[in-house]
């Protein structure tokens, strides 16, 4: 369902047409190329591994600018422009831009005026740590290279605590060649100078520490702490100085940015064309590419192709079984933004089925009833249209598809808000019902949508196993279920009243039928080593017994119903001599088959979420619109500001919280209750090669003429 179907392209041509084929291609954007294996053509012996490296060092090179330069641009403007994108550009224009600019030459200045700014305020960096230790010093009147030891005397600056300093002083009194002056006090620390005689020292070292006194390592300048303060920051004046001119020219440059920009965008299509050569082969004359193209697009590709190129071969073939074919998603518009739920989850083989069309309208269903708002609906399809207008040039393919499926969420959630009556935690009297005072119905109708979620699930793997001609898993693996599980919830209606008591016979019968059917048919494989005769007659016993134990345990045709219930027990038996599984072990597959629909229980009880999570954002909105209700009773100067920011950030914050909620709990009910009935995910993505830009649009027919 909704799977392109793709075909393999095989291209043949000659050399001289390479880049403008790869050009027309591009511009197709339906083909993904593939690796070409040698052995597929033997006389293209060498491939294009060694493309030109230019564009990829000119890309590295105009990358670097431009992420050097944009930290320069002060036009707001200019930065308007590049975040807006895209700039719409003729081939000639790309190419005066890039006659005008010498990318490397760019990329060395450059390289030069950062080099320049880092060492400078490496040098700056140094100076601010000179000053940090000169400070506390500035006050000593001597020249720093003065205080060196003589062959008596040592000197010795350091730091101590201001509350140890006099206590340290008092101790060193004791001492008559011991000097210590103060030098400054800063933050609770006194620095200070100690003259002392080396015979001595010992000693003093001892008393020093036991105050805490850190020694100070200063450098040895010809000046005085003071004289070295006024000439290092002379010197950072300067380094500041150099600094700005430096970033003065890099403004200057920096006017040129969108071109570099442009030239960024423009290489990097350059350089994934390069890529994509690697995948071909060649000879002297010729080239040789491979891929997959889509079906419905390969005549218009062909014939685009052979009337531009008359040197060219074109063939397109089947994709043989085990290969690697990739999977396109082919859905209308109104489709194709649920994509993303189905691609979140994994793709489908191509071999499987795209089970989007029939999640999207389940998805919008549940999305809606998980919010109930009308209100926040149109909120959330306000902003989703708004952003769709204001960012669709910049926005990519994956986050519009998001948008659109949140806008698509919020109609579904305003035409569940006017049924529920919700409008911004408020009921109006206009509704279908209401979810707090009809709680029974809001949780019926959860599970009637279960219901239908999970019999759809079933019926699309009857549909897979119909279209791969396996007939009898169709019947036994899955129209058993459903035939099981409509009649137990229809038996239950009976019970409730709702239906007429003559329907509970009917109901019970197809229960009957439905566990024995499961008992007995599931793993039917099993039986695939019987003739096709036997085959077909073994299979008649099992139906003949089943529908026999079902209108006996229902009291019907009581002795009809008991006799060919036997008589095709006893074949069975007979016959199942010839089973790989014994009649024993057959029956015992199959109730724990049947244990399963414990399982079905579960995935239909547990659609209750959307009643809870509908009932949450009522009851929520409603404390939001009480607690308003509550300020409003304030002085006018007070509730003038204080009710609006209540209801403003207490809606916000519901819209927000809730509409997060709808997405994953949706996203849950699919994932868990609805593919793991029918789908298989694991196929690859379909890349097409294309030209991609970021910030241009090349406004011609395509790059090469």
């Amino acid at each position: 369902m909704a799977i392109a179907g793709v075909k393999k392209i095989e291209i043949i041509a000659h050399l001289c047409w390479l880049d403008q084929l790869m050009a027309r291609l591009s511009k197709h954007g339906v083909v993904e190329v593939k690796k070409a294996g040698e052995k597929k053509i033997t006389a293209l012996c060498s491939s294009f591994e060694e493309t030109v490296k230019e564009s990829e060092e000119k890309l590295k090179a105009i990358k670097y600018i431009v992420q050097y330069l944009k930290n320069f641009v002060t036009s707001q403007t200019v930065k308007d422009e590049v975040k807006a994108g895209k700039f719409v550009l003729k081939k000639e224009e790309i190419s005066a831009i890039i006659q005008r600019t010498d990318i490397f030459n760019e990329e060395k200045e450059c390289r030069f005026l950062e080099n320049e700014k880092q060492e400078l305020q490496r040098k700056k960096n140094n100076l601010k740590e000179q000053i940090r230790q000169l400070r506390p010093w500035q006050n000593l009147t001597i020249s720093l290279e003065e205080l060196v030891d003589t062959k008596h005397v040592s000197f010795l600056l350091g730091k101590i605590p201001e509350k140890k300093c006099s206590l340290l002083g008092k101790e060193l009194n004791n001492y008559e060649n011991v000097i210590f002056n103060e030098i400054n006090t800063e933050k609770n620390v006194k620095y200070g100078i100690v003259i002392f005689l080396k015979e001595e020292a010992e000693q003093i070292q001892t008393v020093l520490k036991k105050y805490s006194f850190n020694q100070v390592i200063l450098p040895f300048f010809p000046a005085t702490s003071g004289e070295m303060l006024v000439q290092t920051k002379q010197l950072i004046e300067k380094i500041e100085i150099k600094q700005k001119q430096l970033e003065e020219k890099a403004k200057k440059k920096a006017k040129g940015f969108i071109d570099f920009v442009i030239l960024s965008d423009y290489y990097e299509v350059i350089q994934k064309k390069e890529d994509v050569k690697k995948n071909f082969l060649k000879t002297e004359s010729v080239f040789y590419i491979t891929g997959w193209i889509l079906v419905d697009k390969q005549k218009k590709v062909k014939d685009d192709l052979e009337n531009r190129f008359p040197e060219i071969e074109i063939h397109f073939t089947h994709s043989q079984e085990g290969e690697d074919v990739p999977v396109a998603l082919k859905n209308k518009k109104i489709v194709e933004p649920f994509e993303v739920i189905t691609d979140l989850y994994g793709r489908p083989f191509y071999s499987g089925m795209d089970p989007t069309p029939v999640l999207a309208l389940f998805y919008a269903l549940f999305f809606g009833l998980c919010i109930t708002d009308a209100g926040y609906g149109i909120i959330l399809c306000l902003i989703t249209s708004l952003s769709l207008f204001y960012f669709r040039k910049t926005m990519d393919e994956q986050l519009r598809k998001f948008m659109h499926l949140f806008f698509l969420g919020g109609i579904c959630t305003i035409l569940m808000g006017m049924m529920t009556g919700g409008w911004f935690g408020m009921t109006v009297k206009w509704k279908l019902f209401d979810p707090i005072n009809d709680l029974q119905v809001f949780f019926a109708i959860a599970l009637i949508l279960g219901v239908i979620h999970i019999i759809c699930g079933l019926g699309m793997k009857i549909y897979e196993n119909i279209v791969h001609k396996e007939w009898q898993a169709a019947i036994w693996d899955q129209s058993l279920w459903i035939l099981l599980i409509l009649s137990a919830i229809g038996w239950a209606i009976t019970k409730m009243g709702i239906f007429a008591g003559g329907f509970a016979l009917l109901f019970k019968l197809g229960i009957c039928v439905g566990a024995l059917g499961i008992i007995c048919f599931q793993g039917r494989g099993v039986d695939k080593n019987l003739g096709e005769k036997t085959d077909k007659m073994y299979t008649l016993l099992w139906i003949t017994m089943i529908i026999g134990f079902s209108l006996r345990i229902n009291g019907i045709f009581k002795f009809i119903s008991a006799f060919f219930s036997a008589f095709s027990f006893l074949g069975i038996i007979y016959l199942g001599r010839k089973n790989i599984i014994s009649l024993l072990g057959r029956i015992g597959l199959g109730c724990y088959a049947l244990y399963g629909s414990t399982a079905y229980l579960g995935d239909i009880l547990s659609y209750s979420r959307l009643v809870a999570l509908g009932l949450g954002t009522g009851i929520v909105g409603l404390v939001v619109n009480k607690i308003a209700g509550v300020a409003g009773q304030a002085p006018i100067y007070i509730s003038i500001i204080l009710v609006p920011l209540i209801l403003i950030l207490g809606h916000t914050f519901n819209l927000v919280i809730n509409v997060l909620s709808a997405f994953v709990h949706s996203c849950r009910l699919q994932y868990v209750e609805f593919f793991t009935k029918f789908y298989q995910s694991g196929g690859r993505f379909f890349k097409p090669f294309r030209e991609e830009y970021k910030y241009i649009t090349v406004k011609s027919e395509d790059i090469y003429d």
